[in-house]
């Protein structure tokens, strides 16, 4: 599909395997972190998510050319939920899922309304979605009017709600730990200082930075069961156990992102012991903190451990260039109290004008809800942990519901 752009005429290729597509890995990372796209759908990340998660789906790569200029990428898939005439055919964006990571499209900002509509008719009109799903993403309302301006001449249903994790914490990290810690109340801010430096200054403690990948590979089967440890201390199963193949998952890649140094592992130990682990990767100016493992000793929990860690993190990435850190989806209180923002996530739903289409979303919605209400509010939430033997993961069914 081609169109016409002021000077430039736009150009637009849909991609359907991965193995068409690795010749523009590094244009498709130049862009996405030029205009501020997360790590979750870099090159890597998207085509291993794929490699795990995108069984019985149809991958949808829509990418944007200006003449010979990648101009915007857009990482979508299409996954059919139920049987005809109710089965719901909903597109979604690579990564959305199975996680705890947000979205991003990555487009330059003059080509941001054609690509748009380009966007939405190769799903509504070619691929013959009921619905396309966008979400969590942050920066909606940027969003909005090109939306609104498409429905004027394209009949389209548009709604924007409030995402189920409802917000992203975000260090400034532009003035370095200084600047950081200026955010936090001057009592927390001493007591964590001299924290830093008990932890720091004891004759034994090693802070070590790991981004060689077969550093990286060596220590993640510690950091696991650090984490699982913490996890089960607290009564709950953590991340590897919750999300399904999650452990292979970041195994893979940790040793595909390593090869471009963007994966990070801190490692604080005192001789033999392992005091805690930071997991994170380095992407554009962005820093994101992905999974904390912590000891369960009381004596590191006397010195906070846990901030010490992630300051320790913060001060070598914003010393690196980081300028921003992403925390992560969902509303900490304690993260608060170290000085992190808050940014609003939203999830926007682009509807099939189509009777049929409109009844499925509906008639799905409501299944969404009761499954949720069910299975995660109840069972996995209630039930689960007083289960001791119980240890499955996280229903693949009701994740594949929550658009």
């Amino acid at each position: 599909m081609t169109v016409s752009h002021e000077q430039s005429v736009l150009a637009m290729r849909v991609y359907l395997s991965f193995g068409e597509l690795d010749d523009l890995q590094a244009a498709w990372d130049d862009l996405f972190q030029s205009e501020g796209g997360l790590v979750y759908q870099s090159y890597d990340w998207c085509k291993l998510w794929w490699h795990y998660y995108g069984r019985g789906r149809e991958l949808r790569i829509l990418t944007f050319w200006a003449d010979s200029e990648l101009v915007g990428a857009i990482p979508f898939f299409v996954d059919k939920i139920g049987v005809w005439p109710t089965g719901l055919r909903v597109a979604k964006g690579i990564a959305s899922e199975y996680s705890t990571s947000r979205f991003s499209m990555a487009i330059r900002p003059a080509f941001q309304r054609a690509i748009l509509k380009m966007f939405v008719t190769q799903l509504i009109e070619v691929d013959r979605c009921d619905l396309i799903s966008i979400g969590p993403i942050a920066g909606a309302e940027s969003l909005r009017a090109d939306l609104n301006e498409i429905a004027t001449y394209q009949p389209i249903d548009i709604s924007i709600r409030t995402s189920d994790a409802v917000v992203v914490m975000i260090y400034d990290l532009s003035g370095g730990l200084d600047g950081l810690m200026s955010n936090i109340s001057s009592g927390r801010r001493a007591n964590l200082r001299r924290s830093m430096r008990q932890i720091e200054n004891q004759q034994d403690v090693v802070v070590r930075h790991i981004i060689d990948p077969e550093e990286l590979k060596a220590e993640f089967d510690g950091f696991c069961e650090l984490h699982r440890l913490r996890w089960h201390e607290d009564g709950k199963r953590g991340h590897f156990e919750d999300w399904p193949d999650s452990k292979a998952f970041h195994s893979a890649l940790l040793a595909a992102q390593g090869r471009h140094q963007r994966c990070r592992l801190y490692k604080i130990s005192r001789k033999e012991e392992v005091v805690a682990y930071e997991y994170g990767y380095f992407y554009g100016d962005w820093y994101f903190w992905l999974l904390p493992a912590r000891s369960i000793s009381q004596e590191w929990e006397r010195l906070s451990i846990g901030q010490v860690s992630s300051l320790i993190q913060m001060r070598t990435e914003s010393e690196n260039g980081a300028t921003r850190a992403d925390l992560g989806v969902g509303f900490y209180e304690y993260k608060k109290s170290m000085g992190a923002i808050t940014e609003d996530l939203h999830q926007i739903s682009i509807g099939r004008p189509h009777w049929l289409s409109r009844l499925r979303v509906r008639l799905w919605s409501q299944i969404s809800k009761l499954v949720h209400l069910c299975y995660y509010k109840i069972w996995f939430l209630r039930i689960v942990p007083r289960l001791k033997y119980f240890s499955s993961p996280l229903w693949s069914f009701w994740i594949r519901t929550r658009f």
